[in-house]
């Protein structure tokens, strides 16, 4: 269940990061973003608080994102996720390249020790105000690092892989930004604003409506 919850993971907000978690080649503000979060997943046996911390960096056509988001229950388990894209196709209306996905969970027991990697493309096009985003993966690996597991490296099936898939749809004016995810593990509602350094944003997800995730996420431009 863990699983599913951890995809969920300038001024002119129609170019800030569009998705929490994945890679994606949306335009940002040339630099480096630091932020901090809090959130809980509501699941049926109760909710698990958690704190994540990330980084966000572009330069030009290429961007990579880094975080880290642990989940505090009887024990606590730590999702670590790195992603890379590079806008091979740069416009103003439309941007398109690859993008890569590395994820490790590190659960309570060596079994659940697992690293995977995915493959992909990404599109963000539109106009100003209104704008579409697409992370879709397209090939993935998995590796267990310990355990004892008949194939510790594997590939990934396909279902497997087009999970980590996310496509939203955003709406941006002045300094705010309200994105609707249409597809991925979790639908999802967020809400971001964006000052001259300071960023804010709000994310709630939902599956199969018993499990629900709420995220505050402060950011800050260096």
């Amino acid at each position: 269940m863990l699983f599913f919850v951890s995809t969920f993971i300038s001024t002119a907000i129609a170019g800030s990061v569009p998705s929490i978690n994945l890679p994606n080649v949306a335009d940002i503000e040339d630099g480096i973003e630091i932020n901090v979060g809090t959130g809980a997943a509501i699941l049926d046996y109760g909710p698990l608080p958690s704190a994540r911390v990330g980084m966000e960096w572009q330069s030009g056509t290429v961007s990579l994102r880094a975080s880290s988001t642990t989940y505090f229950g009887r024990e606590s388990e730590r999702f670590d996720v790195i992603g890379a894209s590079w806008a091979l196709v740069d416009r103003a209306r439309v941007r398109f390249g690859p993008v890569l996905t590395v994820a490790q969970h590190t659960g309570t027991s060596a079994i659940d020790h697992r690293l995977t990697a995915r493959a992909g493309l990404g599109l963000d096009t539109g106009g100003e105000r209104i704008r579409f985003d697409m992370t879709i993966s397209m090939i993935g690996a998995g590796w267990y690092p310990r355990g004892d597991v008949e194939d510790a490296l594997y590939k990934l099936p396909i279902f497997d892989t087009l999970l980590v898939t996310e496509l939203g749809v955003r709406h941006s004016w002045d300094s705010h930004q309200v994105r609707v995810g249409l597809f991925g593990p979790l639908p999802t509602l967020g809400y971001q604003w964006s000052g001259e350094r300071l960023s804010v944003r709000v994310d709630g997800a939902t599956m199969m409506g018993a499990q629900q995730v709420l995220w505050l996420q402060v950011g800050h431009r260096i």
